[in-house]
């Protein structure tokens, strides 16, 4: 990476003296999450916003009533808008969001998320994977990757009902469907890396790896419940499932853009569900559903992101 290009990840470097040097010394910030109590920005900066869970099912910004009662978060979207010269979208969906839950009139270039493009371009990093968590790599491999619940935030004991999953059953499932041996991945939100203490499973647990593109690319199938690294998966063709025991009172609290129901994912709130939407898993029907979903949402995954994304920053510093 170029010397005139810092990239500070939101989660990262946080109060510490080398996350403001690179903020007061770089031309490029590019961040996926709100910015607030930076340094200030100067005047030939320019501020990349790539945002983070396009196609999302969970409502965010002022589009949720939880979030436009809370004043801290609502400065640190404003202050993030402020600081903004261009977001990254990947679809209408998105860009509509930006419009509505953060208020921001800026400029949005719809070019798909530049860490998406591998997943276009399907560099299978399945020996890599298998390798670094010994699993056998002539095995296919299941990911589980569900998002936290609310209360997760501030540290509180959390209700792990949700995330039932019989494992031996759901392996035997696969093996009955697809053939061949399988394994299974469970990556927690990173806030919920606890629950992999709490949790005694025979899934591997993937968590600490940084990108989850790489896990997608190493798996044969994917179950999640409400975040959006389903819409990745999808996105590389992948078998997709929603497994959601607290459907309807996580809809209603939450709030969603859309029902789950109403996704292309087959969807499961028990096991005996999961196990009986596995088994008559059509992947024509998947594919239908997939393809109109992509036309509602106005999906826009070039695997050129980088590319267009990198030529808006040289452009801005020449």
């Amino acid at each position: 990476m170029p010397d005139y290009i810092k990239a500070v990840d939101g989660f990262g470097f946080a109060g510490s003296i080398t996350k403001y040097y690179y903020y007061i010394t770089s031309k490029v910030w590019i961040d996926s999450h709100f910015l607030y109590g930076v340094a200030r920005k100067r005047k030939k900066q320019i501020f990349v916003e790539t945002w983070h869970g396009g196609l999302g099912i969970k409502k965010i910004g002022m589009d949720s009533e939880e979030f436009s009662n809370d004043r801290y978060q609502v400065k640190k979207m404003q202050s993030t808008v402020k600081l903004a010269d261009v977001f990254i979208s990947n679809s209408d969906h998105l860009s509509h969001i930006y419009r509505s839950a953060f208020a921001y009139n800026g400029e949005i270039i719809k070019c798909g998320y530049p860490e998406n493009d591998k997943l276009i371009h399907g560099f299978s990093q399945k020996e890599k994977i298998c390798s670094l968590y010994n699993i056998p790599v002539k095995n296919h491999i299941l990911l589980y990757a569900p998002t936290f619940r609310d209360g997760y935030e501030n540290g509180q004991e959390i209700d792990l009902s949700p995330y039932n999953i019989e494992y031996p059953a759901l392996k035997a499932t696969l093996e009955k469907r697809f053939g061949g041996t399988w394994s299974i991945m469970i990556r927690w939100h990173p806030i919920m890396e606890r629950s992999a203490v709490l949790t005694d499973t025979m899934a591997v647990n993937v968590t600490a790896y940084p990108d989850i593109q790489d896990l997608i690319l190493s798996c044969d199938c994917m179950v999640s419940d409400y975040s959006s690294c389903i819409f990745d998966a999808a996105i590389h063709k992948l078998p997709c499932f929603t497994y959601t025991t607290d459907l309807e009172v996580y809809e209603d609290g939450r709030g969603a853009y859309y029902k789950v129901r109403e996704l292309p994912f087959p969807n499961a709130t028990n096991n005996e569900e999961l196990k009986k939407i596995i088994l008559e898993f059509d992947e024509h029907d998947y594919q239908m559903r997939w393809d109109a979903f992509v036309d509602k949402t106005g999906l826009r995954e070039t695997g050129k992101a980088s590319e267009t994304v990198s030529e808006y920053i040289f452009n801005k510093i020449n």
